[in-house]
């Protein structure tokens, strides 16, 4: 799949080929899409019927599957500081929630762990750490 696109990608393979005991023998591709065409993510089935002068027929299948590889990008608020009054160890801190993009979407932004924003800190650093989980 190109990088920075969504579109799917160019898959190839070979064209199955019904053989029988007696000529001629007619192939042709009953679902799917051609060898050489742009397929969309996910799983796409290719089924073959190969039928013979008879009327007689078999067919075969494949899936071609088409996943996302690239990436999806986070972008998190630099440090953020609070200071305590001279009483505390502690402050609410609050900060902006990341951003994120994917080239095909993403689903959701998960905090892996550290403290909420609006939360109270400690003197510690207890930096949030967050994910992005794709969608599949």
């Amino acid at each position: 799949m190109p990088e920075g696109t969504c579109a799917g990608a160019v898959a190839t393979y070979t064209t199955p080929v019904g053989t029988d005991n007696c000529p001629g023998v007619v192939t042709q591709r009953i679902e799917g899409m051609a060898s050489g065409a742009l397929y969309p993510l996910g799983y796409t089935t290719n089924t073959f019927k190969a039928t013979d002068s008879d009327g007689n027929s078999s067919t075969c299948s494949f899936n071609i599957f088409v996943y996302d590889v690239e990436k999806p990008v986070i972008t998190c608020q630099p440090l953020v500081t609070v200071y305590t009054s001279s009483n505390s160890c502690s402050a609410i801190a609050t900060y902006s929630p990341p951003t994120a993009t994917d080239n095909c979407g993403y689903s959701a932004i998960e905090r892996l762990f550290g403290l909420p924003s609006g939360a109270f800190f400690g003197r510690d650093l207890q930096s949030p750490v967050r994910r992005i989980l794709q969608q599949k």
